[in-house]
C-alpha cells in the first residue's frame, strides 16, 4: 500500500500514515503505509463514529454541515480554509 492509496480513504484526515519505523521494519521503507495500523485506525474511526451515534438522544436523519462561522467557533480560532476533507483541521494536504 503506498500514499497514492490513501487519497480515497475515509480515515486520510485522522491517520498520519503509521510509524515510520514499523514501515522500516516490515517493508524496508519509512514512506510505506503500515497495514496493521491502516486497519485499525479504520476500526477505530468507525467504534468512535457508533459510540457516538449511540450517546445521542435524538438519532437525526440528515446530516449537518456547520458553516465558516460556526467551524470558527468550534476550532477557537484555528484557522480553517476548506468545507471539504481534503485537508485536516490545521493541515494541508499538498
Amino acid at each position: 500500500m503506498s500514499l497514492a492509496e490513501c487519497k480515497e480513504c475515509i480515515a486520510r484526515t485522522i491517520c498520519g500514515g503509521g510509524c515510520a519505523f514499523d514501515s522500516f521494519v516490515l517493508y524496508k521503507d519509512i514512506s510505506h503505509v503500515d497495514k496493521r495500523n491502516c486497519q485499525y485506525i479504520k476500526d477505530i474511526l468507525e467504534f468512535m463514529i457508533w459510540d457516538l451515534f449511540e450517546l445521542l438522544d435524538n438519532k437525526l436523519e440528515e446530516v449537518i454541515i456547520p458553516t465558516m462561522e460556526e467551524r470558527k467557533k468550534m476550532y477557537n480560532g484555528t484557522t480553517l480554509s476548506s468545507l471539504t476533507l481534503s485537508e485536516s483541521v490545521g493541515h494541508k494536504i499538498y
